[in-house]
């Protein structure tokens, strides 16, 4: 951009203070027809004074180590000092709530120019965003504003707030108010409206869906629209003309008519590849360079392995989940990118020298049956995908589910969604997953279940809600018999008073003995279900809940086919750290590179003696346990921690599973683990001490390193911020009363 003085700065001033001019000198008025309102409840509610508990919400809503504001203060520096800051805080809201604006101090903010685009040449390429301080965010959050991309007239803006009642208290906090402007999805109501209305007078022809499904005319996304059907005035500069199942010369047609450019599949919408086949493994290159770039291996050297195991899962939260919460992705891509995120793990600079110390089947698998919990992108490309199936049958009123019901309605039966298979396309492969399930040993159809309120979101014949079964599957002579099989529960009883009373629709009624045997067993089971006068909500049944979690069915995948490897499961400890943690989790199997263990691997040790003893080969067992100097530090902890059953032990495993059952109250027997962890964590660093820098340590030195660097995870990882060093030191666990 060059030189930022003088005339620079006169341009961005008058484009965007042109912004906020009014360009018209006569607006038309809008009628408050056909707009939703709050209700007189709901106005109140948002005009109430507030409470110091929803204040304290709002700001612990907020993340902690976000990037502070222009007043250099992040709410986790708040949330630390709330005690200091909780009256002046509450003194605030009240001045605000009485005269709908901030003092000074609190109001400021800075605007800030982002480019659009890697080149930007004029004012317009830049969009402005505002920079707000601590105390405004925090007023922000109470007032529960939606997201704002672009300006809007605030005339307008009030006239919609006020047809759709908001209270006029209300209406003035948010005048002038920066952050206001995130009221812009409330304004798009009133197209919303008006595109409603031409349609209905013919001015705009939408596309009508089969099978009795919507009339879509327009979609809203954010701050994107697409207008659908005819009638429409054309932006030639920014609109494509693509056809489907049409020839080029055709569509250079109506390019031509419309004076604009002819576009050509796939094309990228909102981060997402439209018009391509996802099947392809071409397609996912993008997904795969992106994933590469973050778990690049030189940021593997300077990571510990717990580091890079935090990293790795972190990029599969956050780079492919986007595209894997739609597409199925095929096996080669999901075996390229669990490559990629193992040779990070394992920091190799190549794919021949890398050591791969345990098989990553019990790396992806939950910590729960011994794993390390990194999770498979298989199991969680299948999970986010059967988010689509709860979500269909958890609200069936969506423009979604209505245009899939529309396109796929006709084969719902005996299917817990409805899949065309003759219809190409997105919805078929996520129907598909179901065979997928069925490999690891899950059932869709018996996991998927609905727990009844109503009644009208589940088919009384045809889900799982009743029984460990479906009705069907379990009465199939009443099935048969019955005249409306894909009924829903709530068309099958009646109320009267507080007695429910079930109510049924044969083709022909009951007559053999069979027959009546099952209605009699139906009528029983169902005289068993107290109904709720409650909605009804879709979970997927676990042992322990049955809520829909995305992470409770990949865990479930990943559990459902492992193997075990004979090896005691770890419990983890929260109050060490995740170094410490994976180490005594690679130390009960034995895989960490000591010197017998390298040698094995091929790698050139020179000699594989124990660096304490310089006698016995160094494996995992003798150098945390046999050896002659941690024997002596095992005594010196045991002396301290008062439990000498340490000293018996001959293997990590007896060691661990020593501080797993000592027998002492909760908080206690969880500080004896973080011992144990601490006690593992430190000779493994002084090992290496030794080895590479010829560094030497008495035991009881070491022993002193170990109540350090416990007193440390106590204080910072256990909250014990009162605990006192000598007070420690000499009572050691059974000091600790919390």
């Amino acid at each position: 951009m060059g030189d930022w003085g003088g005339g620079h700065k006169k341009v961005f001033l008058d484009f965007f203070s042109s912004k906020f001019k009014e360009p018209l000198a006569k607006r038309p008025r809008i009628s408050g027809n056909g707009f939703k309102t709050l209700s007189q409840d709901e106005g109140d509610a948002l005009i109430r004074p507030f409470t110091k508990e929803e204040i304290k919400g709002a700001v612990w809503d907020c993340g902690s180590e976000k990037a502070s504001g222009p007043d250099g203060f992040t709410f986790g520096f708040l949330k630390k000092f709330w005690g200091e800051f909780e009256s002046p805080l509450l003194e605030v809201f009240k001045e605000f709530h009485s005269h709908g604006s901030l003092c000074k101090a609190n109001g400021a903010s800075f605007i800030s120019l982002i480019p659009k685009t890697n080149d930007p040449r004029t004012p317009n390429e830049f969009r402005p965003i505002s920079l707000i301080g601590m105390v405004h965010k925090a007023v922000f959050f109470k007032v529960d504003m939606d997201k704002a991309y672009d300006t809007l007239n605030w005339k307008f803006l009030i006239t919609i707030l006020y047809h759709m009642g908001f209270p006029s208290k209300w209406r003035c906090w948010i005048m002038g108010d920066p952050i206001s402007l995130f009221l812009f999805i409330l304004a798009l109501e009133s197209l919303n409206i008006i595109m409603n209305k031409a349609v209905v007078d013919g001015l705009v022809g939408g596309l009508s869906l089969p099978n009795g499904g919507p009339l879509i005319s327009h979609l809203f996304y954010a701050d994107d629209v697409v207008f659908v059907g005819e009638g429409l005035r054309v932006s030639p500069s920014k609109s494509k003309v693509y056809g489907v199942g049409l020839d080029e010369s055709s569509i250079g047609c109506f390019a031509k008519a419309l004076n604009c450019n002819v576009g050509s599949f796939p094309f990228n919408y909102l981060g997402m590849m439209v018009g391509s086949n996802m099947n392809r493994i071409a397609i996912w290159k993008l997904v795969v360079d992106r994933f590469n770039s973050k778990l690049s291996r030189w940021k593997a050297k300077c990571l510990s392995l717990a580091g890079r195991v935090t990293l790795a899962k972190a990029v599969l939260g956050n780079l492919p989940t986007y595209y894997l919460s739609l597409y199925k992705a095929p096996t080669n891509v999901i075996n390229t990118l669990e490559g990629i995120r193992r040779r990070f793990i394992w920091g190799g600079v190549s794919s021949n020298k890398e050591i791969r110390w345990i098989k990553w089947e019990k790396m992806v698998v939950s910590k729960k049956l011994g794993g390390l919990g990194m999770g498979s992108i298989r199991d969680a490309n299948l999970a986010l995908l059967l988010k689509w199936w709860w979500r269909l049958r958890g609200d069936e009123n969506q423009l979604w589910v209505r245009v899939i019901k529309a396109l796929h309605g006709r084969c719902w039966k005996n299917e817990i969604i409805p899949v065309n298979k003759s219809l190409m396309g997105v919805w078929k492969n996520i129907g598909a997953i179901k065979k997928e399930f069925q490999k690891s040993n899950l059932k869709i159809d018996l996991k998927l279940k609905c727990e009844v309120g109503k009644g009208d979101k589940v088919r009384f014949w045809e889900d799982l809600w009743l029984c460990k079964k479906t009705l069907k599957e379990e009465f199939p002579l009443l099935y048969n018999l019955a005249s409306k099989k894909s009924a829903r529960v709530y068309e099958n009883y009646k109320k009267l008073g507080s007695s429910i009373v079930w109510q049924w629709d044969w083709k022909t009624k009951p007559s053999t003995s069979e027959s009546w045997a099952e209605f009699l067993r139906l009528f029983e089971t169902l005289n068993s279900k107290r109904m709720k006068d409650s909605n009804d909500v879709w979970g997927w049944e676990t042992e322990k809940e049955s809520l829909f979690s995305v992470k409770a069915v990949r865990d479930e995948l990943g559990d459902a086919t492992y193997q075990s490897d004979g090896n005691p499961i770890m419990k983890w400890c929260g109050w060490a750290t995740a170094k410490a943690n994976t180490l005594a989790w690679r130390c009960i199997s034995g895989r960490i590179p000591t010197r017998i263990e390298l040698a094995k691997r091929g790698v050139q040790v020179g000699s594989v003696t124990c660096p304490f003893c310089g006698y016995s080969e160094e494996t995992a067992d003798h150098i945390f346990v046999t050896c002659i100097t941690t024997k002596a530090i095992w005594w010196l902890v045991g002396v301290w921690l008062e439990n000498m059953d340490i000293l018996a032990c001959s293997t990590v495993k007896d060691i661990l599973a020593v501080a797993w059952g000592v027998n002492l109250p909760t908080v206690q027997k969880k500080a004896f683990s973080c011992v144990i962890m601490a006690a593992i964590w430190t000779i493994w660093t002084q090992r290496n001490e030794r080895i590479f820098n010829n560094a030497h340590k008495s035991y009881t030195r070491i022993v002193e390193d170990i109540k350090e660097c416990l007193l440390l995870w106590l204080k910072h990882r256990g909250q014990m911020k009162d605990i006192v060093r000598d007070y420690w030191y000499s009572l050691g666990v059974k000091g600790i009363n919390k």
